[in-house]
């Protein structure tokens, strides 16, 4: 009995946790994309990750995602690998969401949101020899949800669909040989569709 108490213990504390969370009239989380993290290899990183801020009486979150990937390109030449140019992309964002269930106070379930963007390039050059370095600034709106308290611990879910475009700063400016996701923010459109994010509330 002993054993089993002491098994349970962990999941009782964390579930007293999230009780405690819900009456609070503000909060915090902390949310990763574990599917990039596991994408990262020798000469690939990525990370996804958000820190938000909880309204839960007005139904109003303030996030803060952070977006980075890096990658070292390598070449062949007569059978030897020579490293080749580093390509990175960098999105900052800060975004407004209002949940749908706001006259409950409750900060889960379907929300709609508006999000300013920095993003920084740097990749191989379209138009000559070289990387280019491109900083731009963009705006848009989203819809998402979140889905908090899974199995009555502090840790949620949530996924989202933005759409916006950048309004200053140059678009399609790197080869089209630049890593898969960079070449979507080398445009003036932004559409981003996020599917995996786990988050920990406290």
């Amino acid at each position: 009995m002993k054993r089993i108490l002491l098994t349970l213990l962990p999941l009782l504390l964390q579930t007293a946790h999230a009780q405690e969370i819900q009456l609070k009239s503000n909060s915090w989380g902390v949310e990763v994309n574990p599917i990039r993290l596991l994408q990262t290899s020798g000469d690939y990183f990525g990370f996804s990750g958000t820190i938000s801020h909880f309204d839960n009486t007005n139904g109003v979150e303030i996030a803060m995602p952070i977006y980075y990937t890096r990658e070292d390109k390598r070449f062949r030449v007569d059978n030897n690998q020579h490293f080749g140019a580093v390509e990175s992309r960098l999105n900052l964002d800060l975004h407004y969401r209002r949940y749908l269930s706001f006259s409950r106070g409750l900060t889960e379930s379907l929300y709609v949101g508006a999000f300013t963007r920095y993003t920084h390039l740097n990749g191989e050059a379209i138009d000559r020899e070289g990387t280019v370095v491109v900083n731009k600034l963009g705006f848009g709106g989203e819809v998402g949800m979140k889905t908090k308290n899974l199995f009555n611990t502090p840790f949620y879910w949530g996924c989202s669909l933005m759409i916006g475009g950048y309004v200053t700063g140059n678009n399609d400016k790197l080869s089209r040989d630049v890593m898969f996701d960079a070449g979507f923010d080398d445009r003036q459109l932004i559409v981003d569709i996020e599917l995996l994010k786990i988050g920990y509330e406290f």
